[in-house]
């Protein structure tokens, strides 16, 4: 009976064991496909992402590659860095994001914007917001001030800020893109784009293009370079295993000794917690030795390192306490023989009154003498006796003393 229940106990162990691991799987599975990420993140390992090439990047020495999840103006970033802008395809454009790469443009860092493909253009049935607040009637007495809005650029704006414009070719986005600078770039790359760079001049120079159109461009700005692309198609996991280009791919990395991918532009920041403080600070041996702390006070309350009383009745029993009187002829059925209680008692009378016991000297000497002799043979009843005539006789000598003259 006992092995068959040791049996089923250790089957659906093995059994949630086995069902946990599965559910972990599972879910391993579908974070390493990270198809939960927009296309062309570095977090994403299907043919959409581009996860091949950061990791190939990674593989690299001497070269230091990281992911950039913090807002771009709170990206920091030197002369040897390029910064890796994939999949760009947002119809309007924030200001600040604007000045953050042209800021870095200038400060001598190099520029990767490559474009989301597009088959048409963009439906543009959505209205930028105005950078202008209509006022608006509050109900308090005293209106909170509004937080100014930023403003917004559109694609046709960024490209006349940046002195170029943006068209769409007819027919057919699996096109071949033709070198333009005759260097060691590969002579063509495969395109799956409609979208272009037309009105280019300088200082932009055209890398590569489709039937006349420029579809790869690059210019030096400030300190620094910008490289746009209309398609991302090159980069991708998909076009690392069927259509590598590693000329062009290292061409677009420049001379850089870092190399950084951002991905606030698909929605993916960094959010500190208690777990990122700790990794960062390195607390897992505080945390381990909180928790220690934490399962022996548990552990103590919980069960007692004393060994438990045998002689208790039980768990209900209720002890009840003692006055004053009980202990004290508790101690004194301790401390004093009955043979001897007599004695003791004249002894500490005749200490704590001696005026009293003057005038009874012999009546209380014949007490005394007496219990001395015969204390041995006394019962309880006897000495009771005596005690309470030796009381009678001291009560009533305190009322007979006859007063001094």
């Amino acid at each position: 009976m006992l092995r068959h229940r040791l049996f089923n106990v250790a089957l659906v162990f093995l059994v949630g064991a086995a069902f946990l691991y599965g559910i972990a799987h599972l879910f391993t599975l579908r974070f390493e496909t990270g198809d939960i990420f927009p296309p062309y993140s570095t977090l994403r390992g299907d043919p959409l992402g581009a996860k091949i090439f950061y990791e190939s990047l990674r593989a690299l020495p001497e070269i230091a590659v990281e992911r950039n999840e913090k807002p771009l103006a709170r990206f920091s970033a030197g002369n040897d860095t390029t910064l890796f802008y994939l999949g760009a395809k947002p119809i309007y454009w924030g200001e600040s994001q604007v000045v953050a790469l042209e800021k870095f443009v200038a400060k001598g860092g190099r520029l990767v914007l490559t474009f989301h493909p597009q088959e048409k253009p963009p439906d543009r049935t959505w209205s930028a917001p105005s950078p202008e607040k209509s006022p608006a009637k509050n109900s308090s007495p005293t209106p909170t001030p509004e937080e100014p809005m930023e403003k917004v650029l559109d694609q046709a704006e960024l490209a006349k800020r940046w002195q170029f414009q943006i068209g769409y070719r007819d027919g057919s986005i699996d096109a071949e893109a033709k070198n333009q600078i005759g260097s060691i770039l590969e002579p063509a790359v495969r395109w799956h784009s409609a979208m272009y760079f037309r009105a280019v001049a300088e200082p932009w120079r055209v890398v590569y293009a489709v039937d006349g159109h420029a579809v790869i461009i690059e210019r030096p700005s400030g300190a620094g370079t910008a490289v746009l692309a209309s398609d991302s198609y090159f980069i991708s996991n998909e076009a690392m295993r069927a259509d590598r280009k590693p000329a062009l791919l290292a061409w677009l990395t420049g001379k850089s000794r870092r190399l950084v991918f951002d991905e606030t532009h698909h929605h993916v920041f960094e959010q500190p917690g208690v777990a990122t403080l700790i990794r960062k600070y390195r607390l897992h041996g505080l945390i381990a030795g909180l928790l220690l702390l934490v399962g022996l006070f548990v552990w103590k309350s919980a069960a007692s390192f004393l060994p438990r009383d045998r002689a208790s009745g039980g768990a209900g029993e209720v002890i009840a306490g003692r006055d004053a009187y009980s202990g004290f002829t508790n101690l004194l059925r301790r401390g004093v023989r009955p043979r001897d209680l007599l004695p003791v008692c004249l002894a500490e009378w005749r200490r704590s009154s001696p005026q009293l016991a003057r005038g009874l000297h012999e009546k209380l000497a014949q007490f005394g003498d007496g219990a001395a002799d015969s204390n041995e043979k006394l019962s309880a009843a006897e000495l009771l006796r005596r005690y309470q005539e030796i009381t009678r006789t001291i009560e009533a000598s305190k009322w007979k003393r006859t007063p001094t003259a």
